[in-house]
Order: C-alpha cells, then sequence, then structure tokens
C-alpha cells in the first residue's frame, strides 16, 4: 500500500476492540518435523495436525480453509472449530513437499484448552451496520470471553471507497472493528503510449524543474515525450477493444463516472491528461508482472482483481479483499507511476498465495517490504537509473516522500513500530540479495516464501520462510548468499555453517542510515540527537578518494563503480557504512 502521512493510521491499523477482547494467540512456527505425510492431500494433512496436536485440540475439530500449490510445495490451512462453529483467529497451516515431506507447520490454534465441558454461549449478537458499509460476507463464529466460548456475528464489509472491514458482534454490539486493507476474455494484441516504468527513470532525471506533475497538465511536453510505445493483449469483444483479460478487468469501483477507455482501434494513444493515459498505462504494467509471475512457473492469482486507475481523489492508492485495487489521483496521479501499480498488485498476489494472512504488526510490515522490494525489482530490470528509490514519480516530491529499498538500519534495534519504515529493513535485505542472484532466481524465492505467510508472522519466521524456500526450488543452493544478508540485518542469529561467516561479524546498533540517491548518498540521523560533522570516504584498498563536509554525497559519477567504506565523523564518534557505487 502506497500511503504517507496520518492517513497510514486510519486506513491500516485501525482497531476497535471490546474491553475483554482477548489477546491475539501466540504465533508458533515448527521446522522440525520431516515426517512423511502420504498421500499429499488436503484430509490427510487434517489427519496428521489431528494426531501431532491432539493435547491443544482436544474437544475441538479442523476444516479446511484453503489449499495453495506453489512450484515447491503444497499448503493447507485449517480453521479450528468447537460443536461445527469456527473460532475466531484460531487456525493452523502446514507446507509440505511434493513427496508429502512436511516443512513447516504454523501454530495458531487457541490456546485455552477446549475440553467436552467447555461451554459455548449462545447469546444472540447485536447486528448494526452503519450506512456507509456494504456487507459482502458474514458467518458464525465463537470468540474467547469470560472464560467461555460465545456465540458471535463476523461480517466482512466495504465502504464505498473500498476499505474493507472485519466486524464482530456480541451481545453487547460492535465487539471487534479490524480494517483488513487499504488492500473470460479473448485475446488480442494491441498496443498503447506509457511510462515504462515512470517518465524519471526513463529521462535520467529527479523531480523537479520541468520534470514535475503540472496538476496532470499536458502543458509539460517534456512529460509527455518520455511516453513508450509498448504492446500488449486485451480483449476484443467484437466491436471494440477493452483493457481486460482473464486475470485482471477495468473498472469505476468508486462510482465517480470516470468510465475505463475503449478503443475501435487496436490502439490505446493517450496524452497523460487524458483519463485513458492511466487506464492503458495500469493495464499495461499489471498484464506485464501477470506474466513474469507466470514464466517464473507461479500462478498470479487464483482469481480476477478489478482495477480502478480513478480511484479516488485522495494520494493514496491501496488493495481491498477480496480483489480491488485502487490508484489515487491526488498529487502525481498513481496510477502513471509503474511501481505503485506494481506494488499494489503484489498485495493481492500475496493475499492469493496465503489469504487472510496479514495481520500481525511485523506480518504488516513484511507484505508492505514485499510490495516495495517486487515494485523495485520490476523497475530496475527496465531501467537501473535510481533503482534504490520506490515511487520514483509519485513520490520523492512536494507530495510525499517516497520510500527507499537501500536502508542500512538494522533489526531490532532501528525498528519502530511503522509497517513502512519497517517494512524497508525487508525490502532493503532483498535487494541485496537480488544484486547477488539476480531478479529471476530472487523473485521467484520471494514469490516461494508468499505461500508460506501465516497471521502474526515475525521478521525471523519470514527470514527462515526465505531459506526454506530456496530449499523446495533450488536444493539449498543459495543459502550462503541469503543467510549472510539475513544475519547482517538482524532477521536471524548465527548459526554454524560451511559459508565461511563467523559469529565474529555481529550485527552493529548504528544511529546513523544511509540513504542511497541518484548522485551518491546522504546520512541520516535515527535519533534526532546526531549531527554529522565530516564524511571520509575510502575504496577497499583503504585509500581515501573524497573527504566530505556534511551528510551529503553527490560525486557518484566522478568515482569509479566499486564498494566503498563511509566514515561518518559526528558528534557522537564516529560509524563506519558500506556503499555499493553501481
Amino acid at each position: 500500500m502506497k500511503i504517507q502521512h496520518t492517513i497510514a493510521i486510519v486506513c491500516f491499523l485501525v482497531l476497535h476492540l471490546h474491553p475483554a477482547f482477548a489477546q491475539d494467540s501466540l504465533l508458533k512456527m515448527d521446522y522440525s518435523n520431516g515426517q512423511v505425510v502420504f498421500p499429499v492431500s488436503a484430509e490427510s494433512a487434517r489427519l496428521y495436525l489431528k494426531g501431532k496436536y491432539k493435547e491443544q485440540l482436544k474437544s475441538s475439530d479442523l476444516i479446511l480453509d484453503y489449499e495453495r500449490k506453489s512450484i515447491g510445495a503444497c499448503h493447507f490451512n485449517f480453521f479450528q472449530t468447537f460443536g461445527g462453529i469456527k473460532i475466531h483467529d484460531a487456525e493452523i497451516k502446514i507446507s509440505m513437499d511434493k513427496s508429502g515431506k512436511v516443512i513447516v507447520v504454523s501454530d495458531n490454534l487457541n490456546k485455552q484448552g477446549i475440553d467436552a465441558q467447555t461451554q459455548i454461549s449462545k447469546s444472540i449478537p447485536k447486528v448494526v451496520i452503519e450506512s456507509a458499509l456494504k456487507v459482502w460476507k458474514e458467518e458464525d463464529v465463537l470468540i474467547w470471553k469470560n472464560n467461555s466460548l460465545t456465540l458471535a456475528k463476523k461480517l466482512w464489509a466495504n465502504t464505498k471507497n473500498g476499505i474493507g472491514h472485519e466486524l464482530i458482534f456480541d451481545e453487547n454490539g460492535l465487539y471487534r472493528d479490524r480494517v483488513i486493507s487499504c488492500f473470460f476474455a479473448q485475446d488480442s494484441s494491441v498496443t498503447a503510449l506509457v511510462f515504462d516504468p515512470d517518465p524519471l527513470t526513463n529521462a535520467a532525471v529527479v523531480y523537479g524543474g520541468n520534470f514535475r506533475d503540472f496538476n496532470d497538465g499536458d502543458s509539460a511536453l517534456v512529460i509527455n515525450a518520455q511516453r513508450k510505445q509498448r504492446s500488449f493483449n486485451a480483449n476484443f469483444n467484437g466491436s471494440v477493444f477493452e483493457l481486460k483479460n482473464n486475470f485482471i478487468e477495468l473498472q469505476d469501483l468508486d462510482g465517480d463516472g470516470t468510465a475505463i477507455v475503449t478503443s475501435p482501434t487496436n490502439s490505446f494513444n493517450f496524452t497523460r491528461n487524458q483519463s485513458g493515459f492511466e487506464d492503458a498505462n495500469t493495464f499495461y504494467h499489471l498484464s506485464t508482472l501477470q506474466k513474469h509471475i507466470e514464466f517464473s512457473g507461479f500462478l498470479s492469482s487464483s482469481s480476477k482483481v478489478n482495477v480502478d486507475p480513478h480511484g479516488g481523489s485522495f494520494d493514496n492508492s491501496y488493495f481491498t479483499v477480496p480483489a480491488s485495487l485502487y490508484f489515487g489521483t491526488g498529487g502525481v496521479d498513481d496510477a502513471e507511476d509503474a511501481d505503485v501499480i506494481v506494488h499494489e498488485y503484489t498485495h493481492f498476489i500475496s493475499y492469493n498465495a496465503a489469504p487472510g494472512s496479514n495481520t500481525g504488526a511485523e506480518r504488516n510490515a513484511i507484505d508492505e517490504g514485499t510490495s516495495d522490494y517486487i515494485a523495485a525489482s520490476y523497475s530496475k530490470a527496465i531501467n537501473s537509473f535510481n533503482w534504490q528509490w520506490v515511487y520514483n514519480w509519485d513520490g520523492h516530491n512536494e507530495f510525499w516522500n517516497g520510500r527507499v529499498v537501500s536502508t542500512s538500519k538494522i533489526y531490532p534495534a532501528n525498528k519502530v513500530g511503522n509497517l513502512y519504515k519497517d517494512g524497508e529493513m525487508w525490502s532493503s535485505t532483498l535487494m541485496e540479495i537480488y544484486d547477488e542472484l539476480g531478479r529471476a532466481t530472487t523473485d521467484s524465492l520471494v514469490f516461494e516464501t508468499m505461500y508460506q505467510f501465516v497471521p502474526n508472522m515475525t521478521f525471523e519466521m519470514a527470514a527462515n520462510a526465505l531459506l526454506k524456500a530456496d530449499t523446495l526450488l533450488f536444493n539449498g543452493r543459495y543459502f550462503c548468499t541469503i543467510y549472510k544478508h539475513l544475519l547482517y540485518r538482524g532477521f536471524l542469529t548465527f548459526r554454524q555453517n560451511n559459508c565461511g561467516i563467523s559469529s565474529i561479524i555481529e550485527v552493529e546498533n548504528k544511529p546513523v542510515e544511509m540513504i542511497y540517491t541518484p548522485y551518491g548518498f546522504v546520512i541520516r540521523d535515527m535519533t534526532s540527537s546526531i549531527k554529522v560533522n565530516s564524511i571520509n570516504l575510502y575504496d577497499v584498498q583503504g585509500k581515501l578518494v573524497r573527504n566530505i563536509d556534511g551528510e551529503i554525497f553527490s560525486e557518484k559519477y566522478e568515482i569509479s563503480s566499486g564498494i566503498y567504506i563511509v566514515e561518518v565523523h559526528t558528534n557522537q564518534g564516529e560509524y563506519s557504512l558500506k556503499w555499493a557505487n553501481y
């Protein structure tokens, strides 16, 4: 989700709780199994879990929620039930390879001890829905309250602009309100003028001067000049060409009356002042990413996604459950920047790989970081200029600050509890792996890892899942590279290895971070008390290359490519960082 300022709190993290609401279950992930369950099926997986977790389940049961197949494994998610009714937020997920060997079990079962004597309070839930909400699904669930299970009503609803809510009502009324998102055609070849990936990257410039938004105006001919002719497949309905296929369909979801363009010919050529430009640009990048995912061997989705390229006048884009993407038109139109388009579609892909799993603070940050990584990976494959920035055109300007995939922040010292800032640590680690393994391998590892996502997942769990993906896809070929970057970032602790990685190299808590810029880097204080006095830049042989006053280095193109040591002199001491000049 591309979002900023106070909207971030409203759109994704709002959680209204009844005073007696129980704490979330403590997630446990068990990688130690190795037992073979055969045949590989939902029923054999259910029977295995019922036997292994007999003491936890006691008189409760398991029913299948969903099953997914990735390249390397089969994944089965089950709800815990009692008396035939689902227990809210109580579930368990098992992943096994194609031979039936258990890879990991993620246990989020109810920890209260439900036995035959457990009572169910069947008082009638009081359901009162605000007129602004449209309910699209409902079911009965059990919640743990006052040392017993209480019958409740669970509803999923959307606001007019698509923000999804998970609502639970008990006999007293609203018990919990959790915002859950701020997240067959005939193919014909068509062409369109699009930004690929965005006008600034294509022109190798940063935002400013003639390269500004100008309120989406065509007077900025320098921006229109960055459009590129691209071809892709769309639908021909017998009379006009439409921007939809088996996986993607553009629609007016927010009801603002902005119709999706069609064309009597196989050409969608518009200037950026015309709404059709954002339509064609969005559809092109979504289609291209969808093909890349499938070329990698994965299913891009299990359902069609509906997309509104003009999904609100605010400067915000988001994915809503189950299958809708909205792109805002405030500031720079979000649908003009491939980074925003790809980021939001990745949320959709993540949801399809592991439905309903994006709950928990670190789990939210993992999803944001994963989506930023795929956006950066996509854009860098087109043009590597300023690849360290995400949202080159939409952000890093007067509208909002954008994000980076090159931070030197480490975990847990620099964790701040903000899903976007914390997510930068995850996306930056993935980009470091990308630099060594390349796009195809790293993207495949990330896509495979998504199938292991579960509610309340931590960074450490995601790191182990990434290593497990390497085992499934490549028989552990890239363990050393992946482990090295996860260890140095702080997501994993030291373990004995055959990689030559020593425990002497520890993750160091530094109060400064390095942010890459198009022309070098800037050193930022992370404590609000550090003043950068000067910087010494050394090459790997220890030769002094530059002495810089202040915190900004902007002479990237005046020195040779390679790895450099950045020695930062501050009012509180000296700190060393690495900088890669590519």
